[in-house]
This record gives structure tokens, sequence and C-alpha cells, in this order.
């Protein structure tokens, strides 16, 4: 999808992007699945993307967050050192993409009027898994999600089911969805593991070079 054109003008930290297409559809001039070298095609680029999640207290009954009153963490990790170029609903200039060091990325984004979309990234013990994904026209929808981070969590943490909401990113350019690639936020009202753990969740979510 390449660096989005958002209404702040913000810049893809300093690199280019690996192929997809511009928002208006487009190819990218770095997009390396097009076909190059006298017509001879190109691999494809890598799935990559990023997540931000903040874990808070959740209202299920008898059951505790096991990361506290609040906890945020994030792929690639732009938090701690960055946080004003942190991934959100305007700001999107960092990513990992799959086969970089630790980093694992797969996805599918697919549709038009409305989209069924899943996608997995993670970064060592950091992971955001989601299933059963839909938005429809309004761009608006829902998913199963699970989390996991090895460093504060003891067991990864999943919605019981669809029922997280999902919103996708509008900027200036329009809706940041399309086949093979998004850009939106979510929240759960619990992401649980037995017997006793449960989180709310909200955060944010880029899925690129997936498959249509």
């Amino acid at each position: 999808m390449g660096c989005w054109a958002l209404s702040l003008a913000l810049g893809c930290g300093g690199a280019s992007k690996s192929g997809g297409e511009g928002p208006g559809g487009a190819p990218d001039p770095g997009d390396s699945s097009s076909t190059g070298n006298g017509g001879r095609p190109q691999h494809p680029p890598p799935a990559q993307g990023a997540f931000i999640v903040t874990l808070s207290t959740s209202d299920a009954s008898g059951k505790t967050c096991p990361s506290g009153a609040s906890s945020t963490f994030d792929v690639p990790p732009v938090l701690a050192t960055s946080p004003a170029e942190k991934l959100s609903s305007t700001s999107y200039q960092h990513w990992v993409a799959d086969g970089d060091g630790d980093s694992r990325v797969a996805c599918r984004v697919q549709g038009g009027s409305s989209f069924a979309f899943s996608g997995r990234l993670e970064r060592g013990v950091e992971i955001l898994d989601i299933t059963e994904g839909v938005v429809d026209g309004a761009r608006a929808g829902s998913a199963r999600i699970t989390v996991a981070d090895g460093t504060r969590l003891s067991n990864a943490l999943a919605s019981p089911g669809a029922d997280c909401v999902v919103e996708v990113v509008t900027t200036s350019s329009g809706p940041q969805i399309k086949n093979g690639s998004m850009w939106a936020t979510f929240s759960c009202a619990s992401l649980e593991h037995a017997p006793s753990d449960a989180c709310a969740a909200a955060g944010t979510f880029v899925l690129e070079n997936c498959e249509p």
C-alpha cells in the first residue's frame, strides 16, 4: 500500500515501503511484485505491518487482568523510544516484514463493498492474531483477536468470539482498506484465559502485502 498519504503529511520514518499499491490503486514505484528485467515477473514483497495494544482491567466478573491496571506494547517497539511516532489512527511510520529477524507476518484482506480479513503479526514473544474479521460498507465490523506477550502475560488472551469491534482508519485519501491491505483500530471488552484471566483491550493494526 506504500506510505499512506495522511492528512498530516506524515512520512514513512525515512524508509520507503516495499511494494503494495498506493491509496488510489496505482502501483508504488517500489512495488517489487510488478514485472521488470525485460518483463520477467518478480517475487511479491513479503507481508508486513505493525500493531499496538493496550490491556486494561475488564468488567469480567471474578477475573483479573494479569498485566495490571494498564499495559501497552507494540510491534515494532516504537513506543519506548519514540512515543510521538507510535502507531495510531493518524500515524503509521514503522513496520516489520515477514522474515525480518524474529518477525513473522501473514495476512489476508479480501473484498470490495465489504471485506473479510485475518492476520498474524509477531516479533519474538509479542503476538497479535486476528481471525474471523469482517467489515461492512461503512468500514465497521468485528473480529476475534488473540494477544500474547511473554514478558507481561503467562498465557495468551483471546476474545470469546468474533466480538471485538473493528473500525477502518479513514484519512484524507479515504478508508484505508482494499484487497491485500488495511489499517484499522480495534477494541475488545474482554480477552480471556481460563479460569481467571481477563483484560479489556484496545489498539491499532496495519496489514500490508497480504493475500487478496
